[in-house]
């Protein structure tokens, strides 16, 4: 820590530079700092005395020393999740929380933490020429109530967690210098739910501070308090609601300019105004005969600008917006009278390099880019609101946002009993339609995520309602997940993916042979309103080590330095690279799955996937095909999501795709196409080839393709009698000019049988087949159904990898994320595959059981090794082999008795 030297206070060196801008002063540089953990600064009177040591600001505190190193002790929001270890499985991970070097399990271990009261102290000098001026006092993003006193009196407190802290100083900062002290809480000061973005430590990190914009603003004593835009696309104009406010008692006469600048430069439109006739103005102003509309095709972007003149000076505030128009009709989103997909992500506030989100639009406009190139058009902020800058690059970027209240009322809290978070929430959701509804990207809106509460439906049907009546410009429901409620404009459920939460080895992709014939028509046409997919996907890849070394910040991932520990305990650190490649291209190939179910549903209005990018917390979730700073991983690239991600998407709906050479290879051929215009006369070339690119049979359909999906295009019917076999193929539909996809699929011989040829074929290891082996015998030794528990049996092995994580979610199923093995092998002669699960090994694995390879040499990997979650990183196997004597011996845990007819793999 640095101290303050004893002239900071009486000199002129924090005084900031009188030749900054005449009408803005920013604050950022050095402050006094002083901690208060236990609250005592209020009582005593901190705000008069003097701190010794300095911290910057913009910034948190954590990030530059203070606090204390994270322990069993550290008083984390909504408690450490530490008692997850008590259970058997995880005994072994107490090890790692000492206090020289403790590393936290289930999230981020920030180098230092503190949770309390931080007071911040800097000398100002407010200038002679702002006398009689209106002076604020802003702090764009405080975490997370703030308190202000300049000199010895309180001016008073703000508690928002989404908008702007800003202060009116006037009355007590008269030329000269002052004393400004803010003492600034991060602890949960209102219940707003333990897992809420907005304070978690699983995300962000509870950090303690002020970031963004700090300064002191002069304004006339006659000025703008509020601009709202309200954009009318079928009346061509905009109606502009203006809010004054004064400082002097008299009436005061002004005129008002209004004056739209953007992709057209329009007429100024003048207004006189007069306090006595009091401080709310709308005018009409008109857009012209061609206004260019906003959407994610052509982001046009105006700023009104409003300046008010009077005998006080004059003052100018500016907005943004976009001439658009967004609603729902029937079971679809419209903009512009156009229907749209909405193609989503989840951002869950999560910063690892700061611990906070950024402030500023390069950052945003990149996350942004980033996503459109993946195919993506939507981001909800799950229980928390970003700050302006995201909403200026969401604007530029065409991006359509569901923001949220920094509320996750769940968990131990309920909303609607009257608690001190019901009023909160109605203050938090009319700050951010205030300060952000200008917005043309802030299109949805929603109170949080997933409530709890016995009156929850009541609570957040009146809330709906008064938004509505507050702010048409937005369409709102009640939460993210649940419940749905007639007065919504749109329906957020989970209803619609392919795996329910605790659905485990039940779901479509684990219980259901592979096809793609499936969609959620049933869970749209129950109802007359848009439903959003809630937080689908989820599915996990193996830790990337690789990427630790992009922390660069105060938040570190020791997390990941337990699970690479017990890989190496375990004999594995040489597979780590190799975990991650193969489970990873499985998540793709779930996520693939995925998102193209929801493009096969006709009436469906989107999804928000959970997520793109990995979630740090919450045990490590690591969901995402982007690392946590946006950045692409390995096995899948922006331009193959884009493939089944994007404007304009072929489809094919196959009822199986695991077939033997008896069958016929049959294809539903779809488009989803949610363009900026319909594709006349679309070309859709299709082909089917095999695994070396020759094309066995192609062809070609012409349709005029319009703004929707099932679109039929055509059908491919190929007989696969006379094909070599076993082979994999691949079908490969092009709408030309616009997008293409493709799929895999196996064919086997229809009467292939078991050729055991010398091979013996043993269920138990006795001493009869001990002998033969030590003779020079070939075993294949099944234990299908024999495996017992401490050495396999309690692992739930299934096709998909682990959905969300393991160790939060009580060990739910599947435990595993695919296979790896050496496609080079032998063994795969006849079974054509990647080092990889791919379809074809769905029946192989359902109804396997794993075997824990404890006590067997520390180089034996397996012919067929299944990834274990890395909470246990135990050495997994469906298939190994060894000597024994003179013979050999291969031991499987592969169901290869039951329904061999329907799975032609094995």
């Amino acid at each position: 820590m640095r101290k303050i030297q004893s002239f900071l206070f009486i000199g002129s060196l924090v005084l900031w530079s009188i030749q900054a801008m005449a009408d803005s002063r920013s604050l950022a540089g050095l402050w006094a700092v002083r901690l208060d953990p236990i609250g005592v600064g209020e009582d005593q009177l901190w705000h008069v005395q003097q701190f010794e040591d300095a911290v910057k600001l913009p910034g948190a505190i954590q990030a530059q020393g203070y606090g204390s190193t994270p322990s069993l002790d550290t008083p984390w929001i909504g408690g450490s999740g530490l008692e997850k270890l008590d259970v058997p499985q995880y005994a072994g991970y107490r090890e790692y929380l000492t206090a020289d070097d403790y590393k936290h399990p289930f999230w981020l271990t920030p180098d230092r933490y503190y949770r309390g009261a931080a007071w911040y102290q800097k000398e100002i000098e407010i200038p002679d020429t702002w006398r009689g001026k209106r002076i604020l006092l802003k702090l764009e993003r405080c975490h997370w109530p703030s308190t202000v006193f300049i000199d010895e009196a309180l001016v008073g407190s703000d508690s928002s967690l989404s908008t702007p802290h800003v202060y009116d100083l006037s009355r007590w900062a008269a030329p000269g210098a002052h004393k400004l002290t803010i003492r600034i809480v991060n602890d949960m000061i209102v219940e707003v739910g333990q897992n809420a973005h907005s304070v978690s430590d699983h995300t962000q990190s509870n950090w303690n501070g002020i970031v963004g914009e700090l300064s002191l603003i002069a304004e006339p004593a006659l000025s703008i308090k509020s601009l709202q835009l309200y954009p009318n696309v079928e009346q061509k104009s905009v109606l502009v609601r203006i809010e004054l406010q004064k400082l002097e008692k008299t009436a005061v006469d002004g005129l008002l300019t209004l004056q739209a600048v953007g992709p057209q430069r329009l007429k100024k439109v003048q207004q006189k105004v007069s306090t006595a006739n009091g401080l709310h103005y709308d005018v009409v102003y008109p857009m012209g005969e061609n206004p260019k509309l906003w959407d994610e095709f052509n982001p046009n972007i105006y700023e009104m600008r409003a300046s008010l003149s009077s005998a006080s000076g004059t003052d100018e505030k500016r907005a943004p917006f976009g001439m658009r128009d967004f609603r729902a009709v029937g079971s679809r989103f419209h903009i512009n009278g156009r229907p749209i997909f909405l193609r989503g992500t989840l951002d869950c506030c999560v910063f690892p390099k700061t611990g906070y989100p950024p402030t500023d639009v390069a950052a945003w406009k990149k996350i942004f880019k980033t996503l459109r190139e993946h195919g993506l058009n939507h981001m909800r902020f799950h229980s928390w609101c970003p700050p302006e800058a995201a909403f200026v690059a969401a604007d530029s970027a065409g991006f359509y946002l569901q923001v949220e209240g920094p509320f996750w009322v769940n968990q131990g809290a309920t909303l609607g009993d009257g608690k001190p978070v019901d009023k909160f929430i109605y203050q938090e959701i009319d700050r951010i339609l205030d300060e952000y509804g200008n917005h043309p990207s802030f299109c949805m809106m929603a109170y949080g995520n997933e409530p709890a509460g016995k009156n929850q439906k009541q609570f957040l049907g009146r809330l709906v309602r008064h938004c509505q009546k507050k702010d048409p410009r937005h369409l709102y429901t009640g939460a993210s997940g649940w419940p749905m409620l007639p007065e919504s404009d749109y329906h957020s459920t989970p209803a619609p993916r392919i795996q329910q939460w605790g659905q485990g080895l039940g779901s479509i992709l684990n219980g259901r042979p592979p096809g793609s014939d499936y969609d959620w028509r049933d869970v749209v046409q129950q109802n007359d309103k848009p439903i959003i997919g809630h937080e689908i996907g989820q599915w996990c890849v193996y830790p990337n080590f690789d990427e630790v070394d992009k922390y660069t910040g105060y938040l570190k991932p020791k997390n990941f330095e337990i699970f690479y520990d017990l890989l190496k305990k375990n004999h594995m650190g040489d597979q780590a690279e190799d975990f991650f490649m193969a489970s990873g291209k499985l998540q793709a190939l779930c996520y693939k799955a995925e998102i193209e179910a929801a493009l096969r549903t006709p009436g469906y209005a989107g999804f928000q996937l959970l997520d793109i990018h990995d979630f740090p917390g919450q045990g490590t979730a690591l969901v995402g095909i982007l690392d946590p700073f946006y950045e692409s991983k390995p096995y899948i690239n922006a331009q193959e999501f884009n493939r089944f991600c994007g404007v304009t998407v072929p489809l094919a709906r196959m009822q199986r795709r695991i077939l033997s050479t008896a069958d016929e290879f049959i294809a539903k051929l779809e488009v989803a196409h949610f363009g900026a215009a319909p594709i006349n006369e679309a070309k859709i070339a299709w082909r089917i080839a095999d695994d070396d690119g020759a094309v066995i049979q192609n062809g070609e359909f012409s349709k005029t393709v319009t703004i929707d999906n099932c679109q039929h295009v055509g059908e491919v019917s190929v007989s696969l009698a006379g094909m070599a076999a076993p082979q994999k193929m691949h079908l490969e539909v092009e709408v030309k000019d616009h997008g293409s996809n493709s799929w895999d699929f196996w064919v086997y011989p229809n009467d292939a049988g078991l050729n055991r040829g010398d091979v013996l074929v043993a269920d138990e290891l006795s001493r009869k087949v001990v002998k033969q082996l030590e003779k020079g015998a070939t075993v294949l030794l099944n234990l299908n159904g024999k495996i017992k528990k401490d050495k396999g049996a309690e692992v739930a092995v299934g096709f998909s990898p682990v959905f969300w994580n393991t160790a939060w979610t009580n060990d739910q199923p599947p435990h595993t994320l695919g296979i790896l093995c050496d496609p080079e092998n032998p063994l795969f002669k006849d079974f054509p595959t990647e080092y990889h699960s791919n379809w074809q090994w769905w029946g192989v694995i359902k109804d396997s059981q794993a075997m824990i390879l404890d006590g067997f040499p520390t180089g034996l990997h397996p012919d067929i090794q299944l990834i274990d979650t890395w909470f246990y990183a135990r050495r997994l196997a469906l298939m190994f082999e060894a000597r024994v004597g003179q013979g050999r011996i291969m031991v499987t845990s592969i169901d290869f008795e039951h329904r061999l007819t329907s799975r032609p793999a094995k």
